[in-house]
């Protein structure tokens, strides 16, 4: 028997769309050095050209274009070199008819030159002359003032997390602080009589603290703040103690444990205690995790995880992970929207850079009806990338370790065949 009203993966997500399509986002003031990783609460602009002054891609020389054409080889053209631009200085001397200037990889184009013919297409000819072997095209190697950004554009978009290439473009535009949204805080707690403290010996039947530590390395990976990882015993006045004060202070709530429906599983008892709550969903489609309570108290997220460490891994990556997103502001495309078209996921993968194509090592089993996440490592195997899938028993710690990612099975499929491409998405 069932004792579980089970939802699907798109469903618990639309779910969790609608009841928290509003969620509070701080932000803060950051300088530009401490930005990195962060998510942008505001459109950056441009507020000057960049590059704000005409120069050269290349070394070579400062021309009019009009003068070089006919060149070659054979019949040379004749340009009387008049000066040299100095790096990191305007150009003193404007190109007339006639006329070269040396100019440096970046520096400055002098008035009235129009393309920079490069060094290799040229030699000295006689006193003050260059000899001139290739045509050059108007504005060949030449960046133009605004090029590369023009004023007033919009350089970064709001919800954008920066990366050191960003960092670059800010700082080109002389952006030293930029505001982002403040980190989300997390309350972790780990329930359980069995479980102790990492630094405790274990007697039989106890063991260690697991949960607060993948969880707790997961929330800061998405960008989030752990505002505190607790054990908690099996008892329900400790546990409604313990989420009350991390409600009280946290955007999100995770308990790990507890969440099934034993004699001592009083996850789901604690959360429907508190006035304000409601039970979104208590059992998920998925395999693993099928023992997942998700729910509110107040506006407060609060997800009621497996306690087998591997299963509460895939439910925070499949479920808790895009909220999260939604959480730190940042835009990006949702696997699991519920809405998204297979154009959508597709570049859901490709900006997100989480995938990589690979082919099954062998056939690959999924539970009916559920969707399966499939734990696999990768190989390259007669110059493919090949997926194999981690196996282990329900418990074992060491799947998660010897994974670099993990395959998702709709529920509609069957299964994947040996050789079948896939789709990897990496930890």
């Amino acid at each position: 028997m069932d004792l579980f009203k089970v939802l699907t993966l798109r469903e618990v997500t639309a779910k969790l769309n609608e009841t928290f399509s509003e969620l509070p986002l701080c932000m803060e003031s950051l300088p530009l050095e401490k930005a990195l990783g962060r998510i942008l609460a505001e459109d950056q602009t441009a507020t000057e050209d960049v590059p704000h002054f005409s120069r050269s891609v290349v070394d070579g020389y400062a021309v009019r274009a009009k003068d070089t054409f006919g060149a070659s080889e054979s019949i040379p053209g004749f340009l009387n070199l008049v000066g040299a631009v100095e790096m990191g200085k305007p150009a003193l001397r404007a190109v007339k008819s006639g006329e070269a200037v040396y100019v440096p990889t970046g520096g400055a184009l002098p008035e009235g030159a129009d393309a920079v013919v490069m060094i290799e297409y040229t030699e000295p000819f006689g006193a003050g002359q260059i000899a001139v072997h290739r045509p050059s095209a108007p504005l060949e190697n030449v960046m133009q003032k605004g090029d590369d950004l023009t004023s007033g554009e919009v350089v970064l978009k709001r919800g954008t997390r920066l990366r050191p290439q960003d960092l670059g473009v800010l700082s080109a535009l002389g952006i030293e602080n930029v505001q982002v949204f403040a980190p989300f805080q997390v309350s972790v707690l780990s329930t359980g009589d069995e479980i102790v403290p990492i630094g405790q010996k274990p007697t039989a039947g106890q063991i260690r603290d697991i949960n607060s530590y993948t969880i707790s390395g997961l929330i800061e990976a998405a960008g989030g703040h752990v505002k505190r990882a607790i054990l908690v015993k099996d008892n329900f006045d400790a546990l409604k103690w313990a989420v009350s004060e991390a409600v009280s202070d946290s955007d999100l709530v995770l308990l790990s444990g507890g969440s099934s429906v034993g004699e001592k599983d009083y996850t789901q008892r604690v959360i429907q205690s508190f006035e304000d709550s409601e039970i979104l969903a208590h059992g998920l489609g998925i395999k693993p995790g099928k023992p997942t309570v998700v729910a509110r108290i107040g506006g407060v997220p609060v997800f009621g995880l497996p306690g087998q460490p591997a299963s509460a891994m895939m439910i925070f990556k499949a479920v808790v992970e895009p909220l999260l997103q939604r959480l730190t502001g940042e835009q990006i495309f949702s696997l699991a929207d519920g809405s998204g078209t297979e154009q959508a996921e597709e570049l859901a993968a490709l900006f997100s850079k989480r995938t990589v194509n690979a082919v099954a090592s062998s056939n690959i089993h999924a539970a009916p009806g559920r969707t399966t996440f499939q734990m696999v490592s990768l190989e390259r195997r007669s110059g493919k990338l090949t997926a194999i899938p981690v196996h282990g028993k329900s418990g074992m710690i060491s799947l998660m370790s010897r994974a670099d990612g993990y395959i998702q099975i709709e529920p509609e499929q069957e299964g994947i065949l040996q050789n079948e491409p896939v789709q990897v998405i990496l930890f």
